[in-house]
């Protein structure tokens, strides 16, 4: 018995709980929620969206932070006396309200920047958007004046704010900088333990070898000097030394300071130079094989193209491979190129042909390079 009393108070207890809380949460609710609004906040509201509309409707024209408007509202509760007519029962009803009433308001706008010609407008169309009523009492005053500049400190950024702000900033970026760098230098050595050198293309070095040394020194000094300088540290002594006799002095000399660079390189920036140089060296192959398969080639073989031809590959042709080309070709050639070269040009390539001689072997390559252009246009049409 006992424990069933006591489970019905426990009951009992709870539910008073809950009922205390339930009228305390609806009395919050009533008096926060559900009364009437203050004449003090309503006329604060009133003023701020009275305020907010002068801007909006200005700065279109005046142009933005180029106004300030002020508005000060009086706002009353006055017993305001409804009548209402059931035409039903024919009787009348009285209703008795309370409401608020605006008694009166003065506006205060300042205009930055405009002209005065321009005040009487302005103070219609700002009477206009508030409801201007004179006889209410109503008050506008619009101003034009000049805004002084705004500070920078006037945003609160105090110097004492910017030094502790910029400071801890400075660490952030020290600390995300020195963070980075550890990073990078974890990546670099797990990449350096991991490294797996690249073997040599030993066919690949074995094929240039067997280029004869004028055409492999003629094809080498169009690369950097540090790939020349590989290839000479890689080639057997004999065919290095031949190759150096055949090299220009100023490119030799930036060749030799990197030959004596390599001998101190690690095998992890030797191997990078390796696969660099053995890119360059399928290229010399390429270009070798290509000039000994057209070495057949004569300038003849333009003959029997026709001006518009002609002209056409002039287009795709350097004046430098035209000038050592031109030096050994036949007449009926260099007459076929007068015709379609414009007069004062023709004038400086021959000038240039007569100044400027080359060895017959690099007049070949140019009209080789020629006539593989020609090759190519063909192709094309």
């Amino acid at each position: 018995m006992r424990n069933k009393y006591k489970h019905t108070l426990s009951g009992i207890l709870i539910a008073m709980c809950f009922m205390c809380i339930g009228v305390w949460t609806g009395r919050i609710l009533s008096v926060h929620n559900f009364r009437r609004p203050s004449i003090f906040s309503l006329q604060e509201k009133y003023e701020k969206k009275l305020e907010n509309k002068l801007v909006d409707l200005l700065e279109p024209t005046i142009g933005i932070g180029n106004i300030q408007a002020a508005v000060q509202a009086e706002i009353k509760r006055q017993k305001i006396i409804k009548k209402q007519f059931d035409p039903q029962n024919k009787t009348q009803t009285v209703i008795r309200e309370n409401d608020p009433v605006l008694v009166g308001q003065s506006i205060s706008v300042l205009i930055n920047g405009a002209s005065k010609n321009k005040l009487s407008a302005y103070e219609r169309l700002i009477k206009t958007a508030v409801g201007f009523n004179q006889e209410r009492g109503d008050k506008l005053t619009v101003e034009i004046l000049p805004f002084a500049p705004v500070s920078f400190w006037s945003f609160g950024l105090s110097p004492m704010w910017l030094i502790r702000t910029g400071g801890v900033l400075f660490l952030c970026i020290l600390a995300g900088i020195i963070w980075l760098c550890f990073e990078w230098i974890n990546i670099f050595s797990q990449k350096k333990n991991c490294l797996t050198y690249p073997a040599s293309n030993n066919d690949l070095w074995q094929q240039i070898e067997n280029i004869p040394t004028n055409e492999l020194a003629n094809l080498l000094k169009s690369n950097r000097p540090e790939i020349t300088a590989f290839v000479l540290y890689r080639l057997p002594q004999e065919k290095s030394a031949g190759i150096v006799d055949l090299l220009p002095t100023d490119y030799m000399n930036q060749v030799t300071l990197h030959l004596n660079h390599i001998e101190k390189l690690p095998p992890a920036d030797k191997s990078i130079l390796l696969q660099e140089t053995e890119e360059h060296l399928v290229k010399i192959v390429k270009a070798f094989q290509w000039n000994n398969k057209t070495s057949d080639f004569t300038f003849n073989k333009l003959k029997n193209w026709n001006d518009k031809e002609i002209q056409a590959l002039l287009h795709y042709v350097s004046k430098n491979d035209l000038v050592n080309a031109l030096q050994i070709a036949p007449k009926e050639i260099l007459e076929k190129f007068q015709k379609n070269i414009p007069s004062d040009l023709w004038e400086t390539l021959v000038q240039k042909i007569q100044l400027n001689s080359c060895s017959k072997e690099e007049s070949e390559q140019a009209q080789k390079k020629i006539l593989h252009t020609a090759e190519l246009l063909k192709e094309k049409t």
